[in-house]
């Protein structure tokens, strides 16, 4: 992807700024092993034959199981609450549903207009 002045300079700032960098080859390149982005600690913003990015960071996703006595559980696939919920409650505390809970990383916060 051909960047412009001022997305290089965004991308060098973010860098200067402690955030990951990721680098891949652009087509011509004579790597083909290369052409997907990887993690690149020590840039050379060599931008004629490389392209650079900021690393995406993804929320952390949480489920929590809800029951009528409350919240149990916190799990990190959405399986593993499906499994645990499978099991119903108790009489006392029946099983109602479950609950995902999204980090709001300031990315996320950016999107919701937050």
């Amino acid at each position: 992807m051909i960047k412009n002045t001022a997305e290089m300079i965004a991308t060098m700032q973010a860098f200067q700024d402690g955030k990951e960098i990721e680098v891949a080859c652009k087509p011509h390149c004579v790597n083909p092993l290369t052409l997907h982005y990887v993690s690149d600690a020590s840039p050379t913003w060599n931008w004629t034959k490389f392209d650079y990015r900021v690393k995406t960071v993804q929320p952390r996703r949480v489920w929590m199981n809800e029951y009528a006595a409350g919240l149990v559980g916190a799990y990190s696939e959405l399986e593993s609450a499906r499994r645990y919920a499978d099991k119903g409650g108790t009489t006392a505390s029946p099983f109602l549903r479950i609950i995902e809970f999204i980090e709001l990383t300031p990315e996320v916060r950016v999107k919701l207009n937050l």
